[in-house]
């Protein structure tokens, strides 16, 4: 049913009205479940042991689909070919791993160093070093000119130059308190992203970023989602004993892009750093406020300091988009492109009784029914006026990253 309706969405750009012609309902016609099902038993078998990124079974769909766009006589769709490779970067938690908070007054100094995997845990797609610096609040850590937001705008002067920035994670009032919807309410934007908070941070000279839940909305009690369990990074020790027993769970590692290096150290914390950053201050009081005014509140934090160390084992396993255009007909309308694509990966094995996840409908379905469409397509012959590029995407469980990859290069 899935390649049914990929085609007739696909091959209709050929028919403003009426009936199709009779060679495109002759390519519509190929598109058959049981043309499809084959290639969703290939990609589910236990051959390929539920296609995890980065895994020989990932590889071994990854070479099935690029012969068979090949076969089919579609053109490789990036300059390396079919494969449009990239590295998926997993990080094992050391043990210098480091999150102190550090108070001095009248030249003395007191420290509390936060427990790792209890209060805090480090971002995968964080820096690795060390910093030490002051404590800046900056809100939200939100620049939406879009929404009249700028949390940094709001900073005294100096703004986090060289300072740790700490942030609450999420937007302003996404439970709508003020009324009426600000921002997207529920549905988060991107200006909500881990990564994008980041990427502010580090473009205005911060050296560090703590982002915390924000506690108006995301009390840990009452919503445990917002625990830090699932950013918890393996250590050392966990993937030693993974790699001596693979029945043993080992955790997820940490899994990252290869090409975007955002210059910044980055942790998700528990609210436990705002009570020891500033012990008299109602912080979910603070939050309630700049929702209600919509207005950004951003402040240093005297006589604090904070220091971060992140400290990973790095390993790298690759894997790759993969890629093929039909190209258009039309000189000028060629260089315009119909994309059309979905996920080929899927989640690999559990980790506690090594059961195979085949994915059959997530996304074996979708990935052949991509591959009827283009076989479709290029059988036509004519090719339509505008470029059709179809992508099989690697990385979309681990975070939408072969996706992503295609869409910054």
């Amino acid at each position: 049913m899935l390649g049914l309706r990929l085609a007739a969405l696909s091959l209709a750009l050929f028919a403003p009205s009426g009936e199709l012609p009779p060679e495109i309902a002759s390519a519509y016609g190929t598109i058959r479940g049981e043309r499809i099902l084959p290639t969703v038993r290939f990609l589910a078998s236990p051959r390929l042991e539920g296609r995890e990124s980065g895994t020989r079974g990932c590889e071994v769909a990854a070479d099935f689909l690029s012969s068979a766009y090949q076969a089919a006589g579609l053109e490789p769709g990036s300059k390396e070919g079919y494969l449009q490779s990239f590295d998926l970067v997993r990080r094992t938690l050391a043990r210098e791993a480091e999150l102190t908070v550090k108070r001095t007054v009248a030249g003395a100094t007191s420290a509390r160093s936060l427990q790792v995997r209890t209060d805090w845990v480090p971002f995968g797609f964080s820096e690795v070093g060390t910093a030490e610096a002051p404590v800046v609040f900056a809100g939200y850590g939100i620049v939406a000119r879009e929404f009249g937001w700028d949390d940094y705008a709001a900073l005294p002067p100096g703004g986090v130059k060289g300072r740790i920035v700490v942030v609450f994670r999420h937007e302003p009032d996404e439970n709508g308190t003020a009324g009426s919807k600000f921002f997207e309410g529920r549905e988060m934007t991107l200006h909500a992203s881990l990564r994008q908070k980041a990427r502010e941070a580090a473009s205005r000279g911060a050296l560090g970023l703590v982002i915390v839940d924000d506690p108006a909305n995301h009390e840990p009690a009452a919503n445990p989602s917002s625990s830090l369990s699932r950013w918890t990074i393996p250590t050392e020790e966990e993937r030693s004993l993974a790699r001596d027993d693979p029945k043993r769970p080992r955790g997820r590692a940490a899994i990252q892009r290869d090409d975007e290096p955002l210059g910044i150290l980055a942790a998700l914390a528990s609210q436990e750093i705002l009570r020891v950053l500033d012990p008299g201050r109602d912080w979910k009081a603070l939050q309630q406020e700049m929702d209600a005014s919509r207005k950004p509140k951003g402040f240093a934090l005297p006589d604090m300091s904070v220091k971060m160390v992140h400290a990973f084992e790095v390993e790298r396993d690759p894997t790759a988009n993969v890629l093929a255009v039909l190209p258009g007909s039309d000189p000028v309308l060629s260089k315009e492109y119909v994309l059309v694509g979905g996920h080929y990966d899927h989640v690999g094995k559990s980790e506690t009784t090594q059961e195979i996840y085949p994915g059959a409908d997530d996304n074996a379905s979708g990935t052949a029914a991509v591959l009827a469409v283009a076989q479709a397509f290029a059988a036509l012959p004519k090719a339509p006026a505008r470029s059709v590029l179809f992508a099989s995407w690697s990385g979309e469980e681990m975070g939408l990253l072969g996706s992503e990859r295609f869409v910054r290069k």
